[in-house]
């Protein structure tokens, strides 16, 4: 029997978003009705005009609908709406800050690549890319960072527990077909420290990157030496196009 891949809870969030947004529009139906028959009770009574018996029944119906409506969405609003909205703009802040520190990253590797060739992205890898995540980190409140299970710089670019199950969960979805560039993951877990919302994006190998991450033959003998002498433990290598070299992680309280 074919195995079910498990729902990730961004895929929870956007289904429960499919289901309630029609639940809403009937809860409102029902608030509507409830108003309108208090105007019109309102109506007759300022005008002197008898509620006669079907007129009544109608609109004792069309109360009752309201009501009923109304309590049945008791328990969606407003607590668990606040908290859906809550975790859907966590999803969304989370999405935009990391898509902004990838075009940042790629950005500065390549005008380093043009300007200078590898040796000099090599400089932007060591000082710039790490500032880069430590401006959003700042800006945000957040842990903001770039890991690897082969990182570069270990003090800076290695994965924790969580990152790394990410990390070999979106290589296995990239070997069965799946696009890296949209791979992302959400998790609110629990720790020691206090409950965490986490937000994984993947960050995959371009062409660009192989003259410092590729195999042997491609790296020049430029950034060979440099890269001993830099991270003489580096770890960052042997990647081919299209793999997922590690992800943008981020971590923020709940």
């Amino acid at each position: 029997m074919q195995k079910l891949k498990p729902f990730t809870p961004f895929e929870v969030f956007q289904t429960l978003e499919a289901v309630l947004q029609p639940l809403r529009k009937i809860r409102n139906w029902g608030a509507l009705q409830t108003r309108k028959f208090g105007k019109e009770v309102q109506n007759r009574a300022k005008n002197r005009r008898p509620l006669t018996t079907g007129i009544l029944l109608f609109l004792t119906i069309r109360f009752l609908a309201g009501v009923l409506t109304t309590v049945s969405m008791a328990g969606f609003s407003p607590a668990a709406h606040s908290q859906e909205s809550t975790e859907s703009r966590s999803v969304q802040d989370s999405r935009k800050v990391a898509l902004q520190v990838s075009q940042d990253l790629r950005t500065q590797l390549i005008r380093e690549m043009q300007l200078s060739g590898p040796l000099r992205s090599l400089v932007a890898c060591k000082y710039t890319c790490p500032e880069i995540l430590s401006m959003q980190s700042r800006k945000t409140g957040w842990r903001v960072a770039a890991v690897s299970l082969k990182p570069r710089n270990s003090a800076l670019g290695m994965a924790d527990a969580w990152e790394q199950k990410v990390i070999a969960d979106f290589d296995r979805r990239v070997a069965k077909g799946e696009k890296g560039e949209t791979l992302e993951f959400v998790e609110i877990v629990s720790e020691p420290q206090g409950r965490y919302f986490r937000y994984a994006k993947a960050m995959m190998v371009e062409r660009l990157c192989l003259q410092c991450h590729g195999s042997s033959d491609q790296r020049p003998d430029s950034v060979k030496a440099q890269l001993a002498t830099d991270y003489p433990f580096d770890q960052a290598v042997d990647f081919r196009i299209g793999q997922v070299y590690g992800i943008v992680s981020i971590k923020r309280g709940v």
